[in-house]
């Protein structure tokens, strides 16, 4: 059976042919299983179903009914698929493995169908429409910021203003560019269970 899509000839950007596109989700809540970024899935759009790696993010403050996404807004990483999205827009850029004949905001349906068909798991994942189709190198303009952190011990204080701490990068490691940075110390738990201060200690810079 052969199926296709019809549109006016003169419609700009009404229909696409993409491999890389951005979708505005909601979770499936049957769903129970952890998704993380750069996860596999079966994507279905319109009749077609093709395997795609999906990496998620979210705009806090996003309306949830806006429908255009705005490509010099600043986004957040997300290291997996929320359970609940609460009142933030939760989208996802999904690489697809062959190309797509769609219309702009086309509705798409994420599932693991690699499961076993015996397990008793849902396996649809969330649902969406595509807001966004895109080159293959322009979703490396979109600002997504990711969150880091190191960890590092007190070694031993040397005065008021000043205290030696290790692990907090390697031998060889460059550690001027943490120089500005603000610490936040931890008091760590004595033998007995108390701790050495009661007061929280006020965050220091390095």
């Amino acid at each position: 059976v052969e199926r296709g899509i019809a549109c006016a000839a003169l419609a700009d950007n009404v229909v696409r042919t993409y491999n890389t596109a951005i979708a505005k989700i909601e979770r499936v809540r049957f769903h129970k299983q952890a998704l993380p970024s750069n996860a596999k899935v079966h994507i279905t759009v319109g009749h077609s179903t093709v395997m795609a790696t999906v990496r998620f993010f979210h705009h806090p403050d996003a309306a949830a009914g806006a429908e255009e996404f705005d490509m010099k807004a600043q986004y957040r990483w997300l290291p997996e698929l929320p359970v609940e999205g609460g009142k933030a827009t939760i989208y996802a850029i999904l690489f697809l493995e062959k190309s797509l004949i769609t219309a702009h905001n086309a509705t798409l349906i994420a599932a693991k169908l690699d499961t076993d068909i015996h397990a008793s798991t849902c396996r649809l994942v969330f649902y969406g429409a595509i807001v966004r189709a895109i080159d293959s190198e322009e979703w490396k303009s979109i600002l997504v910021i990711k969150d880091k952190h190191k960890e590092a011990q007190v070694d031993r204080v040397v005065d008021a203003h000043n205290i030696i701490a290790k692990n907090l990068v390697t031998k060889d490691g460059d550690i001027s560019r943490f120089v500005g940075m603000k610490i936040h110390y931890q008091p760590r738990a004595l033998l007995d269970g108390t701790l050495e201060s009661d007061a929280p200690p006020p965050p220091v810079y390095l």
